[in-house]
């Protein structure tokens, strides 16, 4: 028989509890530990007492444990908390330890808990959650490396020393990847006949349990795919958890593979495609009607110049349900390797007024040009919108000129002075900064590309919209040149008719 100091009677009540139960003050020491307590930690109640139990959380768990006592004690209020805890056989497992404060009498023990195994529980929940992240992984599988890359998260959820993974090729099961002690050279075919734990797992299409190994066959809609195997270091059969888990996983397997075998297909069929349009010599397109991917041929690429995978945008006419059609913006967007996205928006309203413009446009370039002088209108900032065929008849090809400060670029001079006019001198200057009209204004200008002077009349306005604000300014030049000349002759004719009567006048005295 055990012996145990004596402790107050109302613990004494714990002995027959089959939970493990114990007694501790606030600051984590035991007093008390029941016999089921003893023979769950195989430890006598002696080496129990004191901080003997403590001792027996696991190093990342006790500080966590003792600060849950030491609340329990500060609140008077029960406590519930997981920690792992050693156990007869060394092993740590995992326990809800579930903690009641008792009273705060004076050299009495204040703290009266419990221990539930949760072990299995907590196994389950890791094996839940490993479960899930290896659906996950193989779901995202597009090759069969890939599905074998998942095949230590497969090992580790067992705890198995070893795990391999075979694909049905044919009549053969191909190794194609596998883990632990087995690691190496996949090493040659295993015909389906063949007598292997293997391929009778696959002919009886139930999994084998031949300790320590499992061997599990692939099989989607009836059809197998392939066979994992897992082997444990420990020689014990599977529990009700694990073979769910192993039910589970081997179906993630098989439809990881027969998905990867159809995206063969897929891609195989894709590329033969592929290669039949690009033989093509028309523009070709083609759009899956489930997916709605699109794609171009390669002469489409070469007679547009876009890459396939480029946004493409195209005015094209859509009948309505009237019958009637209309103009839409068509818009294709790629958004991943093999999606696209399509819009359309109505713009026939915005097709007609850009017709209507193009027609006004039209008519003005058309009476414009008509004019015998040259005309050139620029927007507020002073940049050049606007010309007709007599100015670039008056000034050659003109450079791009983007606000008045630029107009110093515009070769002219005053008449009376011969001096350079400035930028802000000439005439659509004057009307954007000023708003001042000028008319008759004579200027002699350099066209551009000549080292001819010529003589230009100006007359400038600026343009006002309906609220009176400055929209720009136009200028209407006429050369002049020709007309001076001619005035100056007739100038100096007359002048030598008026010296002849005048000398004539004179000679006619004499006689």
């Amino acid at each position: 028989m055990v012996h145990r100091p004596p402790v107050p009677s109302p613990f004494a009540l714990l002995d027959p509890l089959p939970l493990p139960a114990y007694v501790s003050d606030a600051g984590g020491a035991t007093v008390y530990a029941n016999p089921a307590l003893t023979a769950h930690t195989g430890l006598t109640a002696e080496a129990l007492h004191g901080y003997g139990f403590a001792d027996l959380f696991h190093p990342d768990d006790r500080g966590p444990a003792l600060a849950v006592w030491a609340r329990a004690q500060q609140d008077q209020q029960p406590v519930r908390h997981e920690a792992r805890l050693r156990v007869a056989s060394g092993a740590y497992r995992w326990h809800l330890i579930l903690s009641r404060p008792s009273g705060e009498a004076p050299g009495q023990p204040t703290i009266i808990g419990t221990l539930h195994d949760i072990h299995a529980q907590k196994e389950a929940e890791d094996r839940a959650a490993r479960l899930q992240d290896l659906i996950l992984r193989l779901a995202g599988a597009q090759t069969v490396a890939e599905v074998a890359a998942a095949l230590p998260n497969f090992a580790q959820a067992l705890g198995a020393s070893q795990a391999s993974l075979r694909v049905v090729r044919g009549d053969e099961l191909h190794l194609v990847g596998r883990v632990g002690e087995e690691a190496g050279e996949l090493g040659q075919p295993l015909p389906l006949e063949a007598l292997s734990p293997a391929t009778e797992g696959q002919r009886s299409d139930q999994p084998l349990f031949r300790a320590p190994e499992v061997f599990l066959p692939l099989v989607t809609d009836g059809r197998p795919v392939g066979a994992l195997s897992l082997g444990r270091q420990a020689e014990h059969g599977a529990t009700p958890g694990e073979q769910t888990f192993l039910a589970t996983a081997a179906g993630a397997f098989a439809q990881a593979l027969e998905r990867v075998r159809l995206l063969g297909e897929e891609r195989t069929l894709a590329r033969r495609t592929r290669l039949m349009l690009d033989a093509l010599p028309q523009l070709v397109w083609t759009v899956h009607p489930a997916r709605g991917d699109v794609q171009f041929n390669r002469t489409w690429t070469e007679y547009t110049g876009l890459p396939e995978r480029a946004p493409f945008g195209q005015a094209v006419r859509l009948r309505r349900f009237d019958g009637t059609y209309r103009w839409h913006d068509l818009q294709l967007v790629p958004l991943g390797a093999e999606e696209w996205i399509g819009s359309a928006t109505d713009v026939h309203g915005h097709k007609e007024a850009e017709a209507a413009h193009a027609q006004s446009e039209a008519r003005l370039s058309a009476v414009l040009d008509a004019l015998p002088v040259g005309v050139i209108l620029a927007d507020q900032a002073g940049r050049l919108v606007r010309d007709n065929a007599a100015h670039r008849e008056l000034w050659g090809v003109a450079p791009d000129t983007a606000s008045w400060e630029e107009y110093g670029e515009w070769v002219g001079w005053w008449p009376e002075t011969g001096e350079r006019v400035r930028a802000g001198e000439w005439a659509m200057a004057r009307a954007l900064l000023t708003g001042e009209r000028v008319q008759g204004e004579l200027v002699e200008c350099q066209p551009f590309g000549s080292t001819e002077r010529r003589s230009f009349l100006n007359n400038a306005a600026p343009i006002h919209g309906p609220g009176g604000e400055l929209l720009g300014a136009v200028v209407a030049e006429q050369d002049v040149t020709d007309r001076l000349k001619a005035e100056r002759a007739l100038r100096h004719n007359a002048e030598r008719v008026q010296l002849a009567l005048a000398a004539g006048a004179i000679l006619g005295t004499w006689f």
